[in-house]
């Protein structure tokens, strides 16, 4: 098992910011997925519209997701916002929320 310095198992996240599109983003997916470690946990965030694809993607894999962002409102007249809700009902682990 890959350890830190700390004693603590290794857990190596990422996203994609504002890049790639279906056909980019199946080949990112599977690039990483070659080169991931079993002994390293990973997580990767991608914009919303890519969340069905990386679910996908992912299944029956260690690899864990969620999206790049979360709205700290969990409901109103928010033009564009996605609530923590809302990405429950898409089942990433995870959220991004900066950098």
């Amino acid at each position: 098992m890959a350890l830190s310095k700390f004693g603590r198992r290794i857990h190596v996240a990422g996203n994609w910011k504002m890049h790639g599109g279906l056909s980019a983003n199946h080949a990112l997916v599977n690039g990483f997925l070659e080169s991931c470690r079993p002994d390293v946990d990973v997580s990767v965030f991608c914009p919303y519209p890519y969340l069905s694809q990386l679910q996908s993607a992912l299944q029956n894999t260690s690899v864990t997701f969620g999206a790049q962002d979360v709205s700290m409102h969990k409901e109103g007249a928010y033009t564009g916002e996605v609530s923590a809700q809302m990405l429950d009902m898409c089942m990433p682990e995870f959220a991004d929320n900066g950098g």
